[in-house]
């Protein structure tokens, strides 16, 4: 219910904007979307068992990037293979879909859209990517524009690794 509210309202700020291209990212962008780096666990259910690993650290010791994929454990949730990489500047974040035709989306950072601390909007084409973090949770979801798709890309808390 509450991921539903989140959709339509993303939906109702980007008509209320109606801006095709995103705005610079803030100076303070590289501060706010920090808060994926670390490894992260999806889980089956609530305390159920682990489905998938993601970790999401530098991938060069300049550290200009956070990337990583996440891993299903088993061949069930094979559905779910996917690679991020977020600019450590906030300014874009791109999503390959390692289970579909591994094409790889880019996403400008959109602050057209305010999405608050542990958040983050970014926007290719007619899409979205929103990356939201609380209480040690991550979920990152795309969205169309007007609000008629929303697929989970990754939902899952933090795990001990960092």
């Amino acid at each position: 219910m509450a991921a539903r509210q989140l959709t339509l309202l993303l939906a109702s700020a980007l008509v209320a904007t109606a801006c095709s291209a995103a705005p610079a990212p803030s100076a303070n962008a590289a501060a706010d979307i920090d808060f994926v780096r670390g490894c992260w666990v999806a889980k089956d259910a609530p305390g159920g068992a682990i489905v998938s690993f993601l970790r999401l650290l530098p991938s060069s010791p300049r550290g200009d990037d956070l990337a990583g994929e996440v891993h299903p454990v088993a061949s069930l949730y094979a559905n779910q293979a996917r690679r991020f990489t977020f600019k450590r500047d906030g300014s874009s974040a791109t999503l390959t879909n390692l289970a579909a035709d591994s094409s790889t989306q880019t996403f400008m950072r959109n602050t057209t859209i305010q999405a608050g601390a542990r958040n983050a909007t970014y926007s290719s084409g007619d899409t979205l990517m929103h990356i939201a973090g609380l209480n040690e949770r991550l979920r990152i979801f795309t969205v169309k524009r007007d609000g008629s798709t929303e697929a989970t890309q990754f939902a899952g808390e933090r795990d001990g690794c960092d």
